[in-house]
């Protein structure tokens, strides 16, 4: 299940929240909220397998804590914007932990929350974008978890044409 791929990848540092850049007192308050709220559900995550009552009960915290986290992510944007902007900032784990709480990864990296740049919608897919800026790690955690390698940009421009367009050879090999 994608949930639990995601969620093995996540390390989850509960001040991690606080010393994310690029991100205002108040969305660094709720992505630590969050976070907290993933780390709760990394504990418990092992009792998943042990028996069907202890499965049930797991299941249940489970989903009180993502609704909590997303209720907290809501609060600042809504996850798809969250996640366009961990990927233009390089925030790894801040872009797995929108992808646990239900952030498209195929999503265009301007989203309809990002008033900002709302008027450029759709011309970046988050891929391209990570390509664009070079962000190696970043371009492996999206395609490891499912972003359409070959899904082009508003110019007709799959991400590999981009990082190979930037000079980012090692990256488009």
């Amino acid at each position: 299940e994608l949930f639990e791929a995601i969620l093995d990848e996540l390390t989850v540092d509960i001040t991690a929240g606080r010393y994310i850049l690029y991100f205002s007192e108040q969305e660094k308050d709720a992505i630590g909220k969050a976070l907290r709220c993933l780390y709760y559900i990394r504990r418990i995550l092992p009792l998943n397998g042990v028996c069907r009552r202890l499965r049930a009960i797991t299941r249940a915290r489970i989903k009180k804590y993502l609704m909590e986290a997303e209720t907290y992510i809501n609060q600042i944007g809504g996850a798809d914007a969250i996640l366009s902007r961990a990927v233009r900032n390089g925030e790894n784990e801040i872009a797995r932990m929108c992808l646990v709480i239900g952030a498209d990864i195929n999503a265009s990296k301007y989203t309809a929350n990002d008033i900002i740049v709302q008027k450029y919608a759709g011309t970046e897919t988050l891929l391209t974008e990570a390509a664009k800026r070079g962000g190696c790690g970043m371009v492996q955690l999206l395609l490891r978890l499912g972003a359409d390698p070959m899904q082009p940009n508003a110019q007709g421009e799959v991400p590999i044409d981009v990082a190979r367009k930037r000079g980012f050879y090692r990256m488009a090999a």
